[in-house]
């Protein structure tokens, strides 16, 4: 009987200093990151370039060779293309940044194409249409890296690749292995419910557990109440 008592009052404490807690498992929480890896989850095509011109946030670069895809997912870059577009970071790891490229440097980068113009899929197109769909294309995609060409690559903060080993990133999965994923951030994913008039009950539980609860309270206030009496 005393436990039952001493469970009621834990319950009663809680209820009546107004706030319960516990973990929601909130979806939102983010997961384990990889600045190198993450940027290879939308595709593209793995390139060595040499630099045409290049503003804070665009780059135009003439394609010297084209290394691989990632996942497979072929990109209608050609050996000799004059490719450009907008960029986020050269150095995706770099939390300073980086400096522009000089005209003519070389580069390694990650490139995905626009689709100006509709292409790709101006198949019932002329074929002089065609080609100028295809070229506006290009010049309208996303950098999702652009690092100096050596041989090492450097993604910034200390991640760096020989230039030898670039098939790691030839998918996701392989570049965990080249670059392990660390500890997910903290979340605080914690709910705090502070409502003692509307508790919140399943409906599919105990229909009368609020009431009875809640007369529990009363009785052992009273108890307490005759007790110091």
């Amino acid at each position: 009987m005393l436990t039952y008592r001493v469970l009621g009052a834990a319950i009663c404490s809680l209820l009546l200093s107004g706030c319960l807690s516990g973990q929601t498992g909130s979806p939102d929480c983010v997961g384990a990151t990889s600045c190198v890896c993450d940027t290879l989850y939308s595709g593209g095509a793995l390139l060595r370039v040499h630099t045409e011109s290049a503003t804070e946030d665009a780059l135009v670069v003439v394609v010297d060779e084209v290394l691989g895809n990632v996942d497979g997912q072929a990109a209608d870059v050609r050996v000799g293309d004059r490719i450009g577009g907008s960029f986020s970071r050269l150095e995706p790891c770099s939390v300073e940044g980086s400096s522009l490229p000089a005209e003519g440097a070389e580069l390694f980068v990650l490139f995905n194409p626009g689709s100006d113009g509709g292409y790709p899929g101006c198949e019932s197109e002329t074929p002089q249409v065609c080609f100028e769909f295809r070229a506006a294309a290009l010049l309208s995609g996303y950098f999702k890296f652009a690092l100096r060409w050596g041989d090492e690559l450097d993604f910034g903060a200390g991640h760096v690749l020989p230039r030898a080993e670039t098939a790691a990133l030839s998918s996701v999965e392989a570049c965990w292995e080249r670059f392990p994923l660390g500890p997910a951030p903290p979340c605080n994913d914690t709910n705090t419910v502070c409502s003692v008039s509307h508790p919140s009950f399943s409906s599919h539980g105990w229909p009368w557990a609020g009431a009875i609860i809640g007369l529990a309270c009363v009785r052992l206030a009273r108890r307490r109440a005759r007790r110091s009496k």
